[in-house]
């Protein structure tokens, strides 16, 4: 989800496509080194807003329903998480140009 926002960036402008996601790659991981993931909170929010909700549907429901809310709902929390880790990953996308320029 990082890649729609930050392939567009103006700084990425003279680039490949192979190097935008290179680099782009590049800046995630430099920011993860920074900012680890929250490995408990995101198995929470799986439990509790996919999988445990999508089970009482289904029980109530049946399965189509079901997974309609699963998908739909790991959808929108991804596009959330995207959304407010992308502001985190562009400050270290210049660190991850000029490390990109250095290698070649």
């Amino acid at each position: 989800m990082f890649y729609f926002e930050l392939y567009d960036d103006k700084r990425l402008n003279n680039k490949r496509a192979g190097e935008k996601w290179d680099t782009i790659n590049l800046a995630i991981k430099l920011s993860r080194i920074q900012h680890p993931l929250n490995i408990r909170k995101r198995v929470a929010l799986l439990f509790l807003l996919v999988l445990f909700p999508g089970a009482v549907i289904f029980y109530l429901f049946g399965s189509s329903w079901s997974v309609a809310w699963c998908t739909s709902i790991t959808f929108i929390i991804s596009v959330k998480q995207a959304q407010t880790e992308t502001p985190l990953i562009k400050a270290f996308l210049d660190d991850a140009i000029r490390q990109k320029n250095t290698k070649t």
